[in-house]
């Protein structure tokens, strides 16, 4: 690769720097996708000081992903796939009575359930730890035609400057809160008597139109083109430039925190043996116990302490969904809230809610240690922009935070990431940044095109995550006409199939790599 100019004096490098907020599983495949394909320096950095390896729980996979991570190096050749090292094959979904009967089964699915701190561990074992730094915080970052400045909270901290910065700090992420404020600031000063004025229009302004018009989320692009360059009636000169900006703005704003989806989330992880010895038969596959608009629990195997798949040896999972308390809601500000106490109040309400549900030997099980267990909210929201179109961009839950019930929030991820590394590879400089309202030359080899095709790509799969799992829940709590059981019953059944189907809805990303 051609040396660039560093910004540091014009002396000359041979690579791009990247630098990632969020030292996640998201983040931290960026960093692995982009050095393995060359061309690359990439420093990660992670705003907890802590261990993240403890941080999640189960997490589901499919079988071509996990190839790719060995194709990475993330997963070594030793952890065969098929032979269930890194994960417990799943292929049916059973959905229980009170009893742990089977009344509905599921089947013809392929998914994998794995341990997230499996997986984390992984991943951090591949990076460089000269170029992974934790307990460091980001501040703002300001951009220039050099790259970007990443400004750090600590201030004894120098400001590093690099070519692409990517947020992958989940879903109460800085970067993204810095990029809508960025956004903001551009359309600010765009009316419709300036633009019809032949006023100079930043292009990346222009850029940034034409996403959010590619992804069909909001308006079309800023000069009254359609999707073949023609312009159209509907959006002509007299197009009324302001509301296009206000639509933007609007949904750009209420991206900025999570939004609370009125149900919370209760983590149970058990001993595979001591649920084993209620009912043997539970182990081999993914159960539900459910109410509509009461409750919803999921049950599977995962893998177990020190990397264990070995029945007998695992671990069972198991998320609760209900409606909160009272007291619960009143603690709830918005969804970006951090896991909820579990008090004397919530624990009766619990109690009451799964023995009314659940067989009452696994509801001792959960409410033997529940002193030691989190609640959180189930939370979500949809930015329309993965990217400023120009040097900045978003992946995983910073871009979109969909509820929980496609299980694919880790996949999701890793697919972004993949998808960002193959947009960026070949290119070099961003785009000059000002030009007029003239349809402009398109320099397909620069950052902010690749970032732009990255956009186009993935903010309406981004999307589809997210459609996915608030039908999920609003088949579990959904407003109802009425209380017909068969139809309470028929809504269960879509949501167990829904739960299993996002990954064959969805080509994973890996195959076009």
């Amino acid at each position: 690769m051609s040396s660039v100019p560093s910004g540091n004096g014009g002396e000359a490098r041979n690579k791009l720097r990247a630098i990632v907020v969020g030292g996640s599983i998201g983040g931290l495949a960026t960093a692995a996708v982009l050095n393995n394909q060359g061309g690359w320096e990439v420093k990660v950095y992670e705003k907890s000081s802590g261990d993240l390896s403890q941080r999640g729980a189960g997490i589901f996979t499919t079988r071509p992903m996990l190839a790719y991570l060995q194709k990475l190096g993330i997963l070594s050749e030793g952890d065969d796939i098929d032979m269930g090292r890194v994960g417990v094959p799943l292929d049916e979904r059973w959905l229980l009575d009170r009893e742990g009967e089977k009344i509905y089964t599921y089947a013809g699915i392929s998914q994998i359930s794995g341990s997230w701190s499996t997986v984390y561990s992984h991943c951090r074992a591949s990076m460089n730890p000269e170029n992974y730094h934790q307990g460091v915080e980001v501040e703002s970052y300001r951009e220039s035609e050099e790259g970007v400045e990443v400004i750090f909270k600590d201030n004894a901290r120098r400001p590093e400057r690099c070519d692409v910065l990517v947020g992958a700090d989940g879903s109460s992420s800085k970067i993204r809160s810095l990029l809508i404020d960025e956004i903001a600031r551009k359309l600010d000063p765009l009316t419709t008597e300036n633009v019809l004025g032949r006023m100079e229009v930043d292009r990346n302004l222009q850029d940034i139109f034409q996403a959010v018009d590619s992804t069909g989320t909001v308006v079309k692009n800023a000069r009254g083109e359609g999707s073949d360059g023609a312009t159209t009636r509907e959006n002509s000169g007299n197009h009324n430039f302001i509301e296009l900006k206000q639509q933007l703005l609007k949904k750009l704003e209420s991206s900025r925190r999570p939004n609370f989806a009125n149900y919370v989330a209760y983590r149970f992880v058990l001993p595979e043996k001591s649920v084993v010895a209620i009912n043997p038969h539970w182990f081999h596959t993914f159960c539900f116990w459910a109410s509509r608009d009461e409750i919803f629990v999921l049950c599977y195997p995962m893998v177990g302490y020190e990397k264990n798949t070995q029945a007998g040896d695992r671990l069972w999972n198991t998320v609760c969904y209900v409606k909160p308390t009272k007291e619960q809601q009143r603690t709830i500000r918005d969804a970006s809230s951090a896991a909820l106490a579990v008090d004397n109040a919530t624990l009766q309400s619990l109690r009451s809610t799964l023995e009314k549900f659940l067989p009452t030997e696994l509801v001792k099980l959960y409410l033997g240690d529940l002193s030691q267990k989190m609640c959180h909210p189930v939370s979500e929201f949809h930015m329309p922009l993965a990217t400023n179109c120009s040097r900045v961009v978003l992946i995983g839950d910073a871009a979109t935070t969909h509820r929980p019930h496609p299980a694919v929030g880790t996949t999701k991820a890793i697919e972004d990431a993949i998808a960002l590394g193959r947009c960026l590879q070949g290119k070099t400089f961003p785009r000059p940044p000002a030009t007029t309202l003239k349809p402009a030359v398109v320099h397909t080899d620069t950052i902010a095109a690749g970032l732009l095709q990255y956009n186009n790509e993935r903010v309406p799969k981004q999307r589809l995550a997210y459609e996915h799992g608030r039908t999920v829940g609003a088949c579990l709590f959904g407003d109802r006409a009425d209380n017909v059981e068969e139809l309470d019953l028929a809504l269960l059944k879509k949501a167990v199939r829904l739960t299993a189907r996002y990954s064959d809805d969805v080509k994973c990303e890996i195959e076009s790599n």
